[in-house]
């Protein structure tokens, strides 16, 4: 039997979420309290599957900052396989900042998702075909793969990857 697993296209990010102790004063500073992870909704998908033990591959785009190690850290220790994650020179990670007022309520949010942009079609194209592109990634995983999560910030490259394949 072939080996079973899915692959997760899509945004990685690190998620920044404080909570007030009390209901937020508007142009004030708010005493409350700070949580940091990996999150990102296709990578959450991922971690969520490897968790319930399946096999995940993710691709994604982070920096070459503290923020793509906690990423790819925590993303590891799920069991998620990120050995497809690529890491843009000189660019941050992804995040997500989330401010919930004293009942947990988000009162405003604010994503960058600027990396993905960095994500060479190249990486695309090479999980399809049967050779190892340059960038050094195995490469024929996406057409091997039971499933594909797939983010729809990242869609339209999914979609140029088809075409030029094709």
């Amino acid at each position: 039997m072939d080996h079973i697993y899915a692959v997760g296209v899509g945004g990685a990010n690190i998620d920044l979420c404080g909570r007030s102790y009390a209901p937020i004063e508007p142009c004030d500073s708010n005493p409350g309290e700070i949580e940091i992870s990996a999150g990102g909704v296709t990578r959450n998908i991922c971690d969520n599957l490897a968790r319930l033990g399946a096999d995940v591959k993710f691709v994604s785009a982070v920096g070459d900052d503290l923020f793509a190690r906690i990423i790819c850290e925590q993303s590891a220790q799920a069991g998620i396989d990120v050995s497809h994650i690529y890491h843009t020179p000189g660019r941050s990670s992804s995040m997500y900042l989330a401010i919930l007022d004293n009942s947990g309520d988000m009162h405003v949010a604010l994503s960058d998702m600027h990396v993905l942009q960095n994500l060479p079609l190249l990486i695309l194209m090479g999980g399809y075909s049967a050779f190892v592109c340059w960038f050094g990634f195995h490469t024929g995983f996406l057409l091997t793969s039971n499933g594909v999560i797939l983010s729809t910030l990242l869609a339209h490259l999914f979609m140029d990857a088809s075409i030029f394949i094709l």
